[in-house]
């Protein structure tokens, strides 16, 4: 708990305190400190330590392959149950293992980025300091330590947005496959850009979003039995920090989702809003769908991320909804981050299972130990 504390206490201070004309400076320093927090606090994070056994373990992995052509091969890397990772990122692997590195110096330079990319895609919007502190208070920068794949991905993915709003699809595709190449689930992303091609009207959207809220809320309406999840609103299972904090924070997904969709005559008119928006209602819509599969949250994670600009551009459907004429969006934007920080009070930061970062920490020495 202290680890993750002292990690969002010093990200304060350099938001606080750096300026536009050094950002990327700022970025690239603010990307080295996270990675370096994510890599040695991950160390009891199940998915985590499988990133490091399969590292040190590559050349057997490689030889379990040895005998198989090309297609079969790359098939065969997805689907093993030894590590079900894609090409791209067996290849990454074998790069800076074949490079001498260590496995906690790989997955620091995976993590760096993952970071820095998404810093670059936040510093593109106005109100970056607000996106920054909503960005290190919630799951978007813990969720790092297990889903390391995942989250690489959705920051390549989350640069590839600027291509829909110009629908230049050969760069935006290429970003998709390049994502893909990582986390097999990114290609998803590709519904983006022709659910963006069409204009869909707000009742539609809005029947769409309110079916998944009672999904949500009711899934044994559903004859389905998909077998992950279940039906989990039970007094035990809430009590489960993963599930738990996955029902509380669903809360202001839909609470935001709600807050654009009344006013979705308004962001329709304006190119990015508008193309953010529908990625976030795709991302809360499949969330919605968690009660009944656990994979339709791993699937709205490549949609949700664009929450942390939205939240910069809240001040939209505000002054929309409530009629208000106020030129200073700046301080709408801070007293709803605000707001939402202390009805979320930084649960990602302070819970103390067994999967929170810095629960247990990794070595110096571990750091260069082949």
């Amino acid at each position: 708990m202290y680890w993750s504390i002292l990690l969002f206490l010093i990200s304060v201070l350099l938001i606080l305190f750096h300026e536009s004309k050094n950002l990327s400076i700022f970025k690239f320093f603010l990307s080295f400190i996270l990675s370096i927090f994510i890599v040695f606090g991950s160390k009891s994070m199940q998915d985590f330590s499988g990133y490091v056994d399969f590292y040190n373990n590559l050349d057997s992995f490689d030889t379990k392959f040895s005998g198989l052509n090309l297609v079969q091969r790359q098939i065969a890397l997805i689907t093993s149950s030894s590590g079900g990772f894609e090409p791209g990122f067996i290849y990454l692997n074998r790069i800076f293992f074949d490079l001498g590195f260590t496995a906690l110096q790989f997955l620091t330079f995976i993590t760096f980025f993952t970071n820095y990319f998404l810093l670059n895609f936040l510093s593109k919007y106005p109100r970056f300091t607000a996106s920054l502190f909503f960005l290190i208070s919630t799951q978007f920068f813990f969720q790092q330590g297990n889903l390391v794949r995942q989250m690489f991905a959705i920051s390549i993915l989350l640069n590839a947005i600027k291509y829909l709003y110009t629908r230049k699809l050969g760069l935006f595709a290429l970003l998709v496959i390049l994502a893909s190449s990582i986390h097999v689930g990114s290609m998803i992303f590709m519904s983006v850009y022709f659910f963006n091609s069409f204009y869909i009207k707000r009742v539609i959207l809005f029947i769409i979003w309110l079916c998944s809220v009672i999904i949500f809320y009711f899934p044994q309406l559903i004859p389905l039995d998909f077998g992950t999840f279940g039906i989990f609103f039970t007094k035990e299972l809430i009590k489960n920090d993963s599930v738990g904090d996955l029902v509380h924070f669903n809360f202001i997904y839909n609470f935001v989702c709600l807050l654009f969709l009344i006013s979705y005559e308004k962001i329709s008119s304006l190119k990015e809003e508008k193309v953010l928006f529908l990625i976030f209602f795709v991302g809360v819509c499949l969330g919605n769908l968690v009660s009944i599969s656990e994979w339709f949250y791993r699937i709205s994670l490549y949609f949700l991320p664009t929450l942390i600009i939205l939240l910069s551009k809240i001040y939209i459907p505000i002054k929309s909804i409530f009629r208000i004429n106020s030129k200073n969006n700046q301080i709408i934007v801070y007293s709803v981050v605000f707001l939402f920080l202390l009805f979320y009070p930084f649960r990602f930061v302070i819970f103390t299972n067994t999967t929170a970062i810095g629960k247990e920490v990794y070595s110096i020495s571990e750091f260069f130990r082949h």
